[in-house]
């Protein structure tokens, strides 16, 4: 439970600097944070202790939500892949 409230403070600090750098048209910086944040901290960190503690509820909506913020980086395969994890599509 401790794990997936930082996880949450973390997603929450690294949104903001990502519209924050798209506010300022730093696209580099903003992939850059998107990129550090699924694999420094969703993949590195937050999978291999979800493997370890068997506790996986979490998975899918973080994993959603990345998913929701990498898609204006990368709009053609985030769109794929949560209309077949998710069944909907993430711009309606």
């Amino acid at each position: 439970m401790i794990l997936i409230i930082g996880l949450k403070k973390k997603f929450n600090k690294s949104s903001k600097k990502i519209k924050k750098n798209i506010q300022e048209y730093r696209l580099d910086f903003a992939i850059n944070e998107v990129y550090e944040f699924f694999w420094s901290k969703f993949c590195d960190i937050y999978i291999e202790e979800c493997k370890k503690t068997s506790d996986t509820k979490n998975l899918r909506p973080m994993l959603q939500k990345i998913l929701v913020m990498m898609h204006p980086f990368a709009p053609f395969i985030t769109e794929e892949i949560h209309t077949l994890l998710f069944e909907k599509q993430i711009i309606e």
